[in-house]
């Protein structure tokens, strides 16, 4: 018999090379496409937060005929998303972080946390408290100063203000009004996708970057998204030294992203391009990040006149 029946048949070098070669690049071709898709059924689950949400508000409204305060609009809906054991061991008699309401800081539902946010719903390494990802509306106490040193808006009121706020007294119409807004990973300081390390122990108790942990905390005074609203509009510079471990330089009114932190429970998601907002009429939609002061401001008044244009918010 010849010596090349002998012989055992098999791949080449070159043709096993060529095969890993294929694979590798159809690997390379895959990949983004399950990262988008992934990313699209997170900010999908994160939709249907918000939604549970203005459900939640639509049926407390329903009950006392007035939305909830935002300084405690967490704590009034968890009759309305189901959790109402939790609502149950909520003593308000006492701070929220007083007594048996200690053990609620660290009992945060799911729905009050976005699956794209890293490490949501981890407590804060200080105190040890859970922040949600989303923030409802609140009054303006800076009044006019808004978003340019220049121009001076109106003071407007927000949806959740203080006192009796019934939906009929949002005049510029449940639809063009936001009840609720993205702010997420508020357990750490995040800006323009970094997570800063300066000061670890520092997570928002108080100072130029925060409000301190009573507005953090689920359970405290709803980490409401406020008037405040110059510095979403600004320019952030790393620390040229230490970008990540260094106190970056803020310039207000300078920038055109709304998407840059979540600092005093400002609009900030993970989601690429813009943010998710409730509004009024329950509907949620996707904000552009680059939407401008004017449209944003149409959208936080409640009772300003100024309505939204089609097209501004998807």
């Amino acid at each position: 018999m010849p010596s090349t029946w002998l012989r055992r048949k098999g791949f080449t070098l070159v043709e096993l090379l060529v095969v890993i070669a294929i694979i590798g690049v159809l690997i390379a071709l895959l990949l983004p496409a399950v990262q988008q898709a992934r990313e699209a059924a997170r900010r999908i689950a994160c939709i249907n937060n918000m939604k549970q949400f203005g459900l939640a508000t639509h049926n407390y409204h329903d009950s006392f005929n007035t939305l909830p305060l935002s300084i405690n609009a967490n704590r009034a809906v968890l009759p309305y998303i189901e959790e109402d054991a939790l609502s149950e061991m909520y003593d308000p008699g006492l701070a929220y972080d007083d007594g048996t309401n200690v053990a609620l800081l660290t009992m945060m539902p799911d729905t009050f946390q976005c699956p794209s946010a890293p490490e949501s719903g981890v407590p804060t390494i200080e105190t040890g408290v859970q922040t949600s990802d989303y923030a409802f509306s609140g009054g303006s106490p800076w009044g006019e100063l808004l978003f340019s040193p220049s121009i001076h808006y109106a003071r407007y009121n927000f949806a959740l203000q203080s006192g009796k706020r019934p939906f009929g007294k949002i005049t510029d119409g449940l639809s063009n009004t936001m009840l609720q807004i993205e702010s997420g990973g508020r357990a750490h300081v995040w800006i323009q996708g970094q997570r800063l390390s300066w000061y670890p122990n520092y997570d928002y108790h108080g100072s130029d970057w925060a409000w301190g942990e009573d507005t953090e905390a689920w359970t405290g005074t709803g980490a409401v998204c406020c008037g405040q609203l110059m510095s979403t509009y600004a320019t952030f510079t790393p620390n040229p030294t230490d970008p990540t471990g260094g106190i970056p330089t803020r310039v207000d009114f300078t920038g055109g992203n709304i998407n840059q932190t979540n600092m005093h429970a400002w609009p900030y998601s993970f989601h690429p391009g813009g943010v998710g907002v409730l509004m009024c009429d329950g509907s949620v939609h996707f904000l552009p990040e680059y939407v401008s002061p004017d449209v944003f401001k149409a959208i936080v008044s409640s009772d300003n006149g100024d309505m939204i244009e089609s097209g501004y918010i998807q």
